[in-house]
């Protein structure tokens, strides 16, 4: 769980391991949320605080405005979110099939599509997707193999 500086080098959101009880189940569990570190006022604020999820690799949008997150709401369905760095407008913008997952989240330059790795134990793709979830291309497509933690080159 690598912490993420902002574009202006000021913030740094990071992920936070949480255990929790569960009175009904009677056991304990990890859940992981969102913070942003200010490091001129050495002040974290927590960013999410949805279900008993694990959010993690956070990385921060080119205007700085927003985080795309790995994570999940309430339910099983995991995929890739969308926060501003108030808090506000959470929103989904892929929902990862049955037994995959959607990781490793990274901003295009302009801000406008998502690079990603979304998989399973014996298969990884890197795939793009526009904001609003539409646009879903798998780009190496192997079907075998590892393919993963993608980057965007920045201009």
């Amino acid at each position: 769980m690598v912490p993420r500086w902002d574009p202006d080098g000021t913030r740094i959101v990071f992920a936070r391991n949480e255990v929790r009880f569960d009175p009904v189940k009677s056991e304990y569990f990890t859940t992981s949320r969102l913070f942003i570190a200010d490091v001129e006022t050495d002040t974290a604020v927590r960013l999410t605080t949805s279900g008993p999820c694990v959010d993690r690799e956070p990385a921060w949008a080119p205007d700085g405005d927003r985080i795309v997150f790995a994570g999940c709401l309430e339910g099983p369905a995991h995929g890739l979110f969308v926060i501003n760095v108030d808090g506000s407008g959470l929103r989904g913008v892929t929902t990862s099939p049955s037994n995959t997952i959607d990781r490793h989240p990274s901003w295009s330059p302009t801000g406008d599509r998502i690079v990603f790795e979304r998989g399973s134990l014996d298969n990884r793709d890197v795939f793009s997707v526009a904001l609003d979830g539409i646009d879903l291309v798998n780009l190496t497509a192997t079907n075998a193999g590892f393919d993963g933690m993608p980057q965007w080159r920045k201009q």
